[in-house]
């Protein structure tokens, strides 16, 4: 905020902040913006609520009065593929979201999490985990593996059909945990995959899981052979990538037409 502050006094501009919808500070920006609790948004996420009234803010600057009606209805029809998307399944469900960094990692946890408080629990969770030898994979499966009331049954590392070329060269499994070769001798080599390499690491990352838990650490080379080792039904959960969210989407057929604001009319040109 200080930054943004810096820059606008530089450029000579004004600078408003939209606050929390539960900040009784008054604020001229927020008495203009509805707090849209029980909105039917169609970006899900509570985190989406403050994106959303940060957009209506920008529009009533620029465009002066919004009918509220027509806003609700643009918000509920606004589609992002590969961000806190649910794609339902006959046997399946499937949560999708390309967060690949800490920040975002949490928040899609967050709506993993909150999401399956109200839906089929009780069944199987698998994550599908897919990211760019250039991130940080460990801060990553880190956060993954410790969120609270999110426990895995399969972790499943599977390659996705397209990734963003790099002639940065792929760490190895005890470059990324900064330590000696992974103690059950399954340690990256110049030869190991990237999906290898990261179903190495996984279980090195503390909590040390007992020998006797039920979790199951796999690889795939694609999103098919990855779909095709679970049968019985399960709460999937897509992440780390871009990249494999959008090969998981093509293998479930998923097109955008599909999508809420083409099934209300409002086709983009």
């Amino acid at each position: 905020e200080d930054v943004l502050r810096q820059c606008a006094v530089d450029v000579g501009a004004e600078v408003e902040f939209l606050p929390d919808p539960s900040d009784p500070s008054p604020s001229s920006v927020a008495d203009k913006i509805p707090n849209m609790k029980g909105w039917d948004l169609g970006l899900k996420g509570d985190f989406q609520i403050y994106n959303a009234r940060l957009a209506v803010a920008m529009c009533k600057h620029v465009m002066g009065g919004l009918d509220e009606d027509a806003v609700r209805e643009a918000l509920r029809v606004t589609s992002w593929p590969g961000r806190c998307q649910y794609v339902t399944h006959p046997k399946h469900s499937f949560f999708l979201d390309g967060a690949h960094t800490h920040k975002s990692m949490e928040v899609c946890l967050e709506w993993f999490s909150s999401t399956l408080k109200t839906s089929r629990s009780r069944v199987k969770k698998v994550l599908i985990f897919n990211c760019s030898h250039e991130r940080s994979p460990v801060d990553l499966l880190s956060l993954i593996k410790t969120y609270p009331g999110v426990k895995f049954d399969v972790v499943m590392f599977a390659k996705s059909d397209d990734e963003r070329p790099s002639a940065m060269p792929k760490p190895t499994a005890s470059e990324l945990l900064g330590s000696t070769p992974t103690s059950d001798g399954t340690d990256a080599t110049s030869t190991a995959t990237w999906q290898e390499t990261l179903a190495a690491v996984y279980p090195q990352i503390p909590p040390i899981t007992p020998s006797s838990s039920p979790l199951i650490v796999t690889t795939a080379s694609s999103i098919t052979e990855a779909l095709g080792k679970i049968q019985e039904p399960s709460n999937f959960l897509c992440c780390g990538s871009l990249y494999i969210v959008g090969s998981l989407l093509k293998a479930l057929g998923w097109e955008e037409t599909s999508a809420p604001y083409v099934k209300a009319g409002l086709e983009r040109n």
